[in-house]
């Protein structure tokens, strides 16, 4: 199985485009900031925009991302709404962090297990992508790949 990864990074200039990339989908993952109410809400959006193109076969992934920084005020969105959320809405959900690594790879494995259960035959033959979302980042929010100079 051969995965594409689109990221439209929840920017709304390009919000446009995104009907491009997702159109034959196989799968998706809408990622969220666990530290900010308003990415949630937002990716709530992106689901709901998701299930409106019709395709009953794509894979959806809700995934919190920033789980290193679950501990203490700095969360702002439940793990058990998000995880409720899901289950009510049939997408996989998960914790991750980009910084650390942890259950990335995992969220990776799930997605395109499920893809393959899912997929008729005939549809696997074709090259499928998978696309990622994630928040819209502000100017002045620093993200763990941002380079720094010192």
């Amino acid at each position: 199985m051969k995965i594409e990864l689109w990221d439209t990074a929840g920017q709304e200039r390009f919000h446009a485009l995104a009907p491009m990339y997702y159109r034959d989908a196989a799968g998706s993952l809408i990622i969220y900031d666990i530290t900010s109410a308003a990415s949630f809400h937002r990716a709530k959006l992106w689901v709901t925009e998701l299930y409106q193109t019709n395709n009953i076969n794509m894979v959806i992934a809700l995934v919190g991302n920033k789980a290193d920084l679950a501990i203490g005020e700095k969360r702002e969105v439940d793990m058990r709404e998000a995880s409720e959320y899901a289950e009510v809405n049939g997408l996989i959900f998960m914790e991750t962090s980009a910084k650390s690594g942890e259950n990335v790879h995992e969220i990776f494995m799930n997605i395109a297990k499920k893809v393959l259960l899912k997929q008729p035959l005939n549809k696997l033959e074709k090259p499928r992508n998978i696309i990622a979302s994630k928040k819209s980042r502000s100017d002045n929010s620093s993200n763990c790949c941002d380079s720094k100079t010192k």
